[in-house]
């Protein structure tokens, strides 16, 4: 627990925690709504595991975000006036699902360019499976299939980390940009929670469901758009089925448009 004025708010105590896990039911909640309106529709099992990619990173990023909180309201000693925790939450916030969303984007978007670039796609983001070759003549010749594609969760894992640091090192950027004009924050959280400095439950409230609720429901939808796996029109039959629900329907939506070449002109 931090110390501070009767008229501010905290991010670590218990009401502050419960919050967040209603944010992050929430946001999970939208994530839920956005799988259901996706065309094709990623499996249950597909979705759970580029969903739990956000869930780790953003229980990395809140631990950060509460850190950096008390942190940066101890460098104001030598301000006449403060803001508190939770102003710097709400600072943390906008530049977390604004500024730093986009440093992700850029970030896993060159990654994965640079993992095809070198023949490891296995590490491009969404790209959960393996393919095991049947180098078994006899069991080609009874009618199996020469190959076999299945998750691989040792890839999926992988990917965790490397998503986990992009958003530490995104975080690290943007915890020096509010450290190096801390000043300025200092005087903008003043004049926006002016009004609120008796009133710590409705800042509470505001700062950490309200505008939460709104920004990191937008960033997860974003954030889930550019980690799951792209659908690929060349992309192997095997492979869509492992990860979509209606690939059978795709493919024959996809049959009904090639121009019909049997007859002569």
């Amino acid at each position: 627990m931090i110390a501070k004025p009767p008229e501010g708010c905290s991010v670590t105590d218990v009401s502050g925690w419960i919050v967040q896990i209603i944010l992050g039911l929430i946001c999970l909640g939208v994530l839920i709504c956005k799988r259901y309106q996706e065309k094709p529709r990623r499996l249950w099992k597909i979705w759970l595991l580029d969903t739990s990619k956000q869930i780790v990173s953003a229980l990395a990023a809140h631990m950060l975000n509460v850190v950096l909180a008390v942190v940066l309201t101890s460098i104001q000693d030598s301000h006449k006036h403060t803001a508190d925790a939770c102003a710097w939450y709400f600072v943390t916030i906008i530049f977390d699902t604004t500024l730093g969303t986009f440093i992700c984007y850029l970030m896993l978007k060159y990654l994965n360019q640079f993992f095809i670039a070198k023949r490891i796609d296995h590490l491009a983001s969404g790209n959960y499976f393996k393919v095991h070759e049947n180098t078994l003549p006899q069991q080609s010749s009874l009618g199996k299939p020469n190959r076999k594609v299945e998750i691989d969760y040792g890839i999926w894992f992988a990917q965790l980390l490397i998503w986990i640091m992009i958003v530490i090192l995104s975080k690290i950027f943007l915890y020096l940009i509010q450290y190096y004009l801390s000043g300025f924050f200092i005087n903008i959280t003043l004049f926006l929670f002016q009004g609120l400095r008796n009133l710590p439950f409705v800042k509470l409230l505001l700062v950490m469901i309200l505008i939460p609720t709104i920004m990191n429901a937008l960033q997860f939808w974003l954030q889930d758009n550019f980690l799951k796996k792209k659908t690929d029109d060349h992309e192997d039959i095997m492979v869509k089925q492992l990860f979509f629900e209606d690939t059978g329907a795709i493919e024959l939506s996809k049959v009904s448009y090639v121009p019909d070449h049997s007859h002569g002109t």
